[in-house]
């Protein structure tokens, strides 16, 4: 049964994503968002390349991605339950704005600059996962599969370095989109963005072994010299 289930929730995906484009589409009152085809495109291709990569190079990780919900920390649940929140009302946001009211005329060597950021986050979000085999989708200290601490790639730097792409993600997307107002669910995302940080790092230097002297070692979480 086990296959069919995977089927079965693989179409089930699809379906859904294919209904929330179509309500940001109906949203935005046009098929002609040029933007919004290449952030769809480019996600798209970015996630299959992951799965792939995951799938062939650490399938372990993969399964743990995609099982850790009801094994995470309870507030990482509630915050990631926000954040996908967030999420649909910064699509909705920027899809009303710029889409239907177009209210802002963004420049094009500025979403151009906002386009190759996007992709960076991308880039940052691939280096991390090569790096720390342990990159689960929730926090949870994952005695079941021998957890250490990461040290290797952005690691070596700084000790949350997929959350400053996360963070920059957003308000990059809402400036290549051309909206403006989006920048407000996609402030509120960063701010999620932080105290995860916080959250996670309290949690790793308490219950991780040996994560309390790296932190002494790597002494920044998001921002060198700041935080």
């Amino acid at each position: 049964m086990a296959p069919v289930k995977k089927i079965l929730r693989f179409v089930l995906s699809i379906i859904l994503l294919a209904l929330l484009i179509y309500g940001i589409v109906l949203t935005a009152g046009r098929w002609d968002w040029i933007e919004l085809w290449i952030i769809l495109v480019t996600y798209l291709i970015v996630f299959s390349s992951w799965t792939l990569y995951l799938k062939l190079k650490n399938p372990e990780l993969l399964h743990e991605r995609a099982t850790a919900f009801k094994k995470g920390k309870k507030w990482d649940r509630i915050l990631i339950s926000i954040y996908w929140v967030l999420i649909l009302v910064f699509m909705f946001t920027a899809a009303f704005d710029a889409g239907r009211l177009q209210n802002f005329n963004i420049p094009v060597f500025i979403k151009i600059l906002c386009y190759l950021g996007i992709l960076g986050s991308y880039a940052l979000a691939f280096w991390c996962g090569m790096s720390n085999k342990y990159m689960s989708s929730f926090v949870r200290i994952q005695k079941d599969r021998d957890h250490q601490v990461s040290q290797s790639g952005p690691y070596r730097f700084i000790r949350h370095p997929l959350y400053i792409g996360d963070i920059l993600f957003y308000p990059l997307v809402s400036l290549f989109l051309g909206s403006l107002w989006a920048l407000v669910p996609a402030a509120l995302i960063m701010a999620v963005f932080v105290i995860r940080t916080y959250l996670e790092d309290t949690t790793l230097q308490k219950e991780l072994e040996g994560y309390l002297e790296y932190s002494k070692k790597v002494k920044y979480r998001l921002l060198p010299y700041v935080w």
